[in-house]
């Protein structure tokens, strides 16, 4: 699954560096709002219905055919819902975003949800039944397939209407993919598609949610600043930062079918088990890679997207530690979605939108572009704080405070070069490289790193010694 998320977010990575070089900062300003909308689309469709049929799968696994007939239904109906709004909101829209020719491309955009939303049901599907490598060639069909076509029509000269086109060809050659590997699924009796609902309502809330946060600050900077180039500027900088949080997203597709599976049994262990591993191996990657991204962030932007990007430098810099904590959070609310509380992740994002707006309209007001930043990235704190909070009431476990202290020294040690030299290019590759040796050997110092995090990894990347370690014991 991490190699799967990272194909995924070397093809963004891809797509959003061309686009921006071949389009300019104000095309590619309006294929960011485009992609925005889009990308909230994802995690809608990605959210309720998607979870709802991993958990009652993983639950009742001779029932997962009958469980993905009853999700689709859901799931089209909502799709139908969501490209109606687009269709009728996209020429109010528009003109709140100060761009009248968004109108065609917003309601264009939507072809693409019905198909995701599709996709999303037999995702679902694979994970409840953890297939996860189904899930994994799923992701890698469709960047691969995303990444050829939007460079093809980019090349041909086909603008934004053409990097739509890939988009959406990218996804509809995933779909047919996912039509195929699961082809073949157990049916046992029909299944109530109130149950579907009843549990991704209150999680589709979240969802919804957070995908107005996920996005609110480029909107309002493509509403509030007069320069269109800042949205191309800005909407660069949530590009990159946004790579670090869905790196994060495996862990919590494989937290909720494990915390569900295990509360099913009884096993509060296994729960706890699950939930202080989870977190510190999470922070163990992020904390590291966020000091060292956001003290590189100007390199990045020149290198990925050109010099002409580097006004958007500072703004990625503070967006990195948001990201991280955004990465945190979605693993947090997979393990309160996974115990059974499906409702409370949308109260406190639902507190949390109110705040955004306030502080992204004062900010953006006062600082451009960079205060959106610091309203987005203040904004992801407060939901991380308010998620453990949640967590701890519950189980009385997150993650250890001296581990904590520990990574945060050997990531400071770790980031001390940056302070002499500037790499940049190839150069530049091989400081992370070294960073990242000293981060892990000054946590081996440390006596963070253990013998049992080794064998976890080798396993992870060698499953059959996995398998026969478990035979074994």
């Amino acid at each position: 699954m991490m190699i799967s998320s990272f194909i995924w977010m070397g093809s963004s990575f891809l797509v959003h560096s061309v686009t921006g070089r071949l389009l300019g900062p104000m095309s590619y300003g309006t294929f960011g709002i485009i992609y925005a909308i889009i990308s909230t689309s994802y995690i809608v469709l990605g959210g309720g219905v998607k979870r709802a049929v991993t958990k009652y799968t993983a639950n009742t696994p001779e029932q997962a055919g009958d469980i993905r007939i009853a999700g689709l239904k859901v799931q089209l109906f909502i799709c139908a819902i969501i490209a109606i709004v687009l269709f009728i909101f996209s020429e109010p829209l528009s003109i709140w975003l100060n761009d009248k020719n968004l109108k065609i491309f917003i309601r264009y955009s939507a072809c693409i949800v019905p198909v995701a939303g599709i996709l999303y049901v037999y995702v679902g599907y694979f994970d409840g039944c953890k297939q996860f490598g189904r899930t994994a060639l799923i992701t890698i069909v469709h960047s691969v397939l995303k990444v050829i076509f939007v460079f093809v029509l980019l090349f041909l000269g086909y603008e934004v209407f053409g990097a739509i086109t890939g988009l959406l060809i990218g996804i509809g050659g995933a779909l047919s993919f996912a039509i195929l590997l699961g082809r073949h699924a157990p049916f046992a009796e029909k299944f109530e598609q109130k149950k579907i609902i009843q549990f991704a309502l209150p999680v589709l809330s979240f969802f919804v949610c957070i995908s107005i946060l996920a996005y609110l600050d480029l909107f309002f900077v493509k509403a509030l600043l007069d320069d269109p180039a800042k949205t191309g500027f800005y909407t660069a900088a949530q590009t990159i930062s946004r790579l670090i949080s869905f790196a994060m997203f495996p862990f919590g597709i494989v937290l909720l079918p494990s915390i569900s599976s295990a509360i099913a049994k009884n096993d509060l262990n296994s729960v706890r088990r699950y939930i202080e591993g989870s977190l510190r191996y999470i922070v163990i990657i992020l904390v590291p890679t966020c000091m060292l991204l956001s003290i590189t962030a100007k390199q990045i932007l020149i290198h990925v997207y050109g010099p002409e990007y580097a006004f958007g430098a500072t703004s990625l810099s503070i967006l990195f530690f948001g990201a991280s904590c955004w990465g945190i959070t979605n693993a947090m609310v997979a393990i309160i979605q996974g115990y059974g509380q499906p409702g409370r992740p949308a109260m406190i994002f639902a507190i949390m939108i109110p705040v955004d707006i306030v502080l992204i309209q004062i900010f953006i007001r006062n600082f451009g572009i960079e205060g959106a930043a610091i309203a987005t990235t203040c904004t992801f704190i407060m939901g991380m704080i308010l998620a453990a909070i949640t967590i701890y009431k519950r189980y009385a476990v997150l993650i250890n405070i001296r581990t904590v202290l520990k990574m945060l020294i050997a990531s400071f040690i770790a980031c001390i070069q940056f302070i002499f030299v500037k790499p940049s290019g190839l150069l530049l590759l091989l400081c992370y490289f070294l960073a990242f040796f000293i981060y892990i050997g000054v946590l081996g110092v440390l006596g963070e790193l253990k013998r049992d995090d080794m064998d976890l990894l080798a396993n992870a990347i060698y499953p059959g010694r996995f398998r026969r370690g478990v035979a074994k014991e």
